[in-house]
């Protein structure tokens, strides 16, 4: 489960406990893109399925959100943009590998 803080604005729980959106965007940026330039560098060698894509996830994330490279349980949105619904994710990813 992603647990929200009830804090107003509401931001995903986090490891380095940061509760203001703003503040986390920054952390989330800083410790994304040095997480990418390693994957640019050694990248995860897999099959390109979920598993690998959780993989993927996990790896960029690690540094901000316990929970990196699990499927979400409940549903999110950042900003404006809502992201899949935790029951669409499995089908939706099937439906882009059939295509891949």
């Amino acid at each position: 489960m992603i647990p929200i803080s009830t804090r107003i604005p509401p931001v995903l729980r986090n490891l380095a406990d940061i509760r203001d959106a703003n503040r986390l965007s920054q952390f989330e940026s800083d410790h994304f893109f040095a997480r990418l330039l390693e994957l640019h560098e050694n990248p995860i060698r897999a099959s390109f399925d979920s598993d690998h894509l959780r993989h993927i996830h996990r790896y960029l994330f690690q540094d901000v959100f316990a929970w990196a490279g699990e499927f979400r349980t409940v549903p999110i949105a950042k900003g404006n943009s809502f992201f899949a619904r935790p029951e669409h994710i499995g089908p939706e990813l099937q439906k882009l590998y059939r295509r891949a």
